[in-house]
């Protein structure tokens, strides 16, 4: 038979500790030996679990500026979103240079405004400038 202990979060008080010393810290939140040692004492805990809590810390902590720098990180379809409402649509951004309209063939994604030595290299097939060779 299996025992399993019960997991239980730190007091607040203690919890509030560690965070004070984590911020304060911020640019260097390792503690040293000596404060995992003061910190322990003025928390009531072990060494043990300061050093797994100051982990655990910086682990959640990074993760939520990534997540955060994300949210805030606008996409490429905001930002033409907002572009074509601060202009009034695109047919402000096409006279303005911003927005070059190209015409696509119906039956392909190829755009039709580039000419076909752009699409297609020059020669016959298996040449040193086709792309069919091997």
């Amino acid at each position: 038979m299996t025992l399993k202990r019960k997991r239980r979060n730190f007091n607040k008080q203690a919890t509030e500790v560690l965070n004070e010393y984590f911020y304060s810290h911020l640019s260097n939140p390792y503690p040293s030996e000596e404060a995992k040692e003061e910190l322990a004492k003025k928390c009531g805990i072990t060494v043990s679990q300061v050093s797994n809590w100051f982990g655990n810390k910086r682990i959640r902590y990074k993760k939520n500026i990534a997540r955060l720098t994300l949210q805030q990180r606008p996409t490429q379809v905001d930002t033409l979103h907002r572009a074509t409402h601060l202009t009034g649509g695109y047919e402000e951004l096409s006279g303005s240079g911003l927005y070059t309209p190209h015409r696509l063939d119906a039956n392909s994604w190829q755009d039709t405004t580039n000419p076909p030595s752009v699409t297609s290299p020059p020669g016959p097939p298996g040449s040193v400038h086709s792309d069919t060779s091997n």
